[in-house]
């Protein structure tokens, strides 16, 4: 039967509410995100985010949109009232295993607390030891307090524990490093949508010389993983890391309610050929060699194989959902979004976090697999050029320095020789300035006595009108410390 929707009052009357599972599934990303804006009123609904990446590719996932992934799988498998919203091309492309987003540990206050163990499992499950966590998929430690900013969290969380047990467990903002809201549970989920542990790392040696011939020192990436160590654009080689093809397919078990959106198979098929054309482009750089299309994708033939084989699903409940229309309200949205940020001016040098610097050409609007997405065209050496989908657009910042600067190029290493000897560099800085500090605090200070009278009459002798933050002492000090703490951060800058 076929089910038209075009307003919310259509939504509500699915009956997403009820208690059951549901899949929604769309042509493109834009359409997923429109109805998942609609679906959230109605039901306990998730959106299954988009990788942006294109088949093959050589980059990862942001980390931000890896840990949305991971805890909107995870939630799908665990809940069973829940409605989950993604585009086809999502859909068939890799994802990880199921077994393999099963919570890690459970942190809760006042159970015990061995932060050698939790440091090793988060470890092995992709986190990062860091001085101070950023982004998702990072931990601290610094005394008797951990911080973790968990791929299930939206915010990162601070474990305080003593004597083996867990005090308070707080979730802060990352900038400003202040808490925000007691929590009493936490269960953590890994930070890749792949492992890598001794034992993956076999599996992976094993199924790449069962699946490749070709020189292993040769690959990055399988020089990477044998040594525990994550590398650019390992998303291709899913089968390798799990010893098997990895699918949506298992998801999709103990779903009552799939509606599909009209137009999705001719969809499916563009994704497919792009994922071929892809795949017959790249298969033969022996330094990155690929896996076959049907080692790595799903196929729509395979999606409708699954559904008609499924005797769960009834005709009563598989729906399909004919063409949502894009409205102008989407597009308000997606303009006023855009407007909040700010864009560099046409021809301005900018710098990518991954690429280097190039030369900002414009907006762009694309017709992507995804369907029309607004990018940020930036131009590199010998014409080479990088699409930024504008969500992305925090990873390029504006370039100030010589404005005879000359552009990166994609083809070469230096972008990253340049962020390893300047990561050095600020660290070499930092050293230098704790010394210093340390040094200063082993000497003896003198303290001078002041007259009041001499220091009363040295003020009025001041020939400007003082400001209000100026005239209060608590005030005139904060600003002398904001002063300092300019400094310090403009000296290591430098």
């Amino acid at each position: 039967m076929v089910k038209i929707i075009t307003s919310s009052t259509d939504i509500e009357n699915l009956g997403l509410s009820a208690a059951k599972k549901n899949i929604i599934i769309t042509k493109d990303v834009n359409s997923s995100r429109k109805l998942f804006s609609l679906v959230k009123d109605y039901s306990r609904a998730l959106l299954l985010e988009n990788s942006e990446l294109l088949p093959f590719d050589f980059f990862s996932m942001a980390p931000t949109t890896r840990a949305k992934r991971i805890s909107c799988l995870s939630s799908f498998l665990e809940e069973n009232e829940i409605t989950l919203v993604a585009s086809i091309s999502t859909l068939m492309s890799p994802v990880p295993d199921p077994m393999h987003l099963s919570p890690l540990n459970k942190l809760e206050v006042g159970k015990p607390f061995d932060p050698v163990s939790i440091t090793m499992e988060l470890k092995e499950n992709g986190y990062v030891r860091e001085d101070f966590v950023e982004i998702p998929g990072q931990f601290a430690v610094r005394g008797s307090v951990m911080d973790i900013y968990l791929t299930s969290y939206s915010s990162p969380v601070r474990v305080e524990y003593f004597d083996q047990k867990i005090e308070t467990l707080r979730t802060f903002n990352p900038e400003s490093q202040i808490t925000h809201e007691k929590v009493n549970l936490i269960n953590f989920l890994p930070s890749y949508e792949y492992p890598l542990n001794q034992k993956s790392s076999d599996i992976f040696k094993m199924e790449w010389r069962r699946n490749f011939d070709t020189f292993e020192e040769d690959s990055e990436i399988f020089s990477k993983t044998m040594k525990l160590k994550h590398a650019e654009g390992s998303e291709i080689y899913y089968p390798l890391f799990f010893g098997k093809k990895t699918s949506f397919l298992p998801y999709l078990k103990g779903v009552e309610g799939i509606f599909i959106q009209d137009g999705i198979e001719e969809k499916a098929n563009e994704f497919s050929k792009l994922v071929d054309t892809r795949y017959e482009e790249y298969r033969y750089d022996q330094r990155r060699p690929l896996l076959r299309p049907d080692q790595l994708y799903l196929n729509f033939a395979e999606i409708k194989s699954f559904l008609a084989d499924a005797t769960e699903f009834s005709t009563d409940v598989s729906e399909t959902i004919d063409d949502i229309d894009l409205k102008e309200d989407l597009k308000r949205n997606e303009r006023a979004d855009l407007s909040t940020k700010k864009l560099p001016d046409e021809d301005d040098l900018v710098v990518h976090l991954s690429h280097g610097i190039g030369r900002f050409k414009g907006l762009r609007q694309l017709d992507t697999f995804v369907g029309l997405s607004d990018c940020l065209e930036i131009e590199y050496l010998d014409d080479s050029k990088v699409f930024v989908p504008i969500e992305n657009m925090d990873l390029v910042s504006k370039y100030y320095g010589p404005e005879d600067k000359a552009i990166d190029s994609l083809n070469s290493k230096r972008w990253k020789k340049k962020k390893e000897k300047a990561l050095k560099q600020t660290f070499d800085t930092a050293a230098e300035l704790l010394e210093v500090q340390a040094k200063r605090n082993l000497k003896t200070g003198y303290s001078y006595e002041i007259d009041e009278e001499d220091y009363q009459n040295f003020i009025k002798q001041f020939p400007y009108q003082e400001t209000f933050d100026q005239n209060v002492p608590s005030m005139r000090f904060s600003m002398i410390c904001a002063q300092i703490k300019l400094w310090i951060d403009s000296s290591v800058v430098r």
